[in-house]
């Protein structure tokens, strides 16, 4: 036998322990049978078995682990399959297990322990491709991390591209599909996070975009600084198609919130000179409120107003008390506003003003 001789059943590798399985023979006949490798079921003298090289072209049956080591240089084994002159190739490994166990019995595993390492490259048109078939809730392509204590990534995609996608769902289900589906299951989780880095530069991007009614490529451009950009070019379905939509049955639909110093928490820009708001069912002020003026009172002042230098303060008396509001005065100091009438309000009446602060 050659010393460069692939040994079948080796035995033990380097540091490592030997991992015996013992074959039971009519198992692994049929096993055999059913996957079509009839020369190895019926023990064809030809096949290289424990002790023996491996024979290329022919099936090789061991029932010890076969180690290849390199020594940190060179690849251990490599596998090459060129095009056989049709304009078509074949594959390099085809690894196949019957075992069960779910993924502990893994067709192929791969293990780097070097710090950056690859536990399993692959490199083309597509580098990896992983096909459930038809199994019940199968998985194409699992990714897992166990560690809790740091940063870390279940599957981790990487473009340079300015178009490029460096992780991309596609959904071609004919109805109620999904391209990319996240779930966390704690309350303090995040089902999917968009998050829109500066690297340093100062320039923030956007965090998650959103369109909908388009195939048009490239999309519409992303907003600098923005968290959620949602964008719908046509109508999409739904009751109420839009950009962002909104919907709850137990919380508020869409929340807004700021701290930015002249910038309010919603803010709505018709850029065709359209409606800029529209509201479908009560709307609620918190600048707004009702206060009673009593008989032979002639004004009244409501405190605790937040106002600014614009604001503007509207004032209308809402029963038949006899008496007009003369004036509402905002006071942007003492945070009040002062409400007059045009004259004092007559015995045995007391008139209810309504006021709205804008701006």
């Amino acid at each position: 036998m050659s010393s460069n001789a692939i040994t079948t059943g080796a035995g033990q590798a380097p540091e490592r322990k030997r991992n015996r399985r013992g074959f039971l023979a009519a198992g692994v006949a049929t096993g055999l049978a059913a996957l079509g490798l009839g020369r190895l079921a019926s023990g064809d003298p030809a096949m290289a078995t424990d002790g023996n090289p491996l024979i290329v072209g022919n099936y090789n049956l061991s029932s010890e682990p076969t180690y290849l080591v390199a020594d940190g240089t060179l690849n251990a084994t490599t596998l090459d399959v060129g095009n056989d002159g049709t304009g078509t190739g074949g594959t390099a490994i085809y690894a196949h297990t019957a075992a069960t166990g779910g993924v502990n019995s893994p067709a192929v595993w791969g293990n780097s322990s070097a710090s950056g390492g690859y536990g399993v490259l692959g490199r083309g048109s597509v580098g990896v491709n992983g096909d459930a078939g038809t199994t019940v809730q199968g998985v194409g392509v699992f990714g897992e991390t166990t560690d809790t204590t740091s940063e870390t990534y279940g599957v981790y995609g990487r473009t340079q591209g300015s178009q490029g996608r460096a992780v991309f769902g596609w959904s071609q289900a004919a109805a109620a599909g999904t391209g990319v589906w996240g779930q966390s299951n704690n309350d303090t989780g995040v089902g999917v996070r968009g998050y829109a880095w500066d690297n340093g530069t100062g320039q923030f991007g956007t965090g998650v975009m959103g369109t909908s009614g388009s195939a048009a490529s490239p999309p519409p451009p992303p907003i600098p600084n923005t968290g959620v950009f949602g964008v719908s070019v046509a109508p999409s379905g739904g009751a109420a198609p839009a950009g962002v939509v909104g919907d709850s049955t137990t919380t508020a639909g869409v929340a807004g919130f700021t701290a930015a110093p002249g910038r309010a928490a919603g803010e709505f820009t018709h850029t065709a000179g359209g409606v800029a708001l529209k509201v479908a069912g009560p709307a609620q002020f918190a600048q707004s409120g009702l206060v009673a003026i009593a008989a032979g009172g002639k004004s009244a002042t409501v405190t605790g107003v937040a106002l600014r230098a614009a604001s503007l303060v509207l004032a209308t008396v809402q029963n038949p008390a006899g008496v007009l509001v003369q004036n509402a005065a905002p006071n942007v100091t003492g945070s009040q506003i002062t409400i007059s009438l045009n004259k004092a309000v007559p015995t045995g009446k007391t008139a209810q003003v309504a006021w709205f602060v804008v701006n």
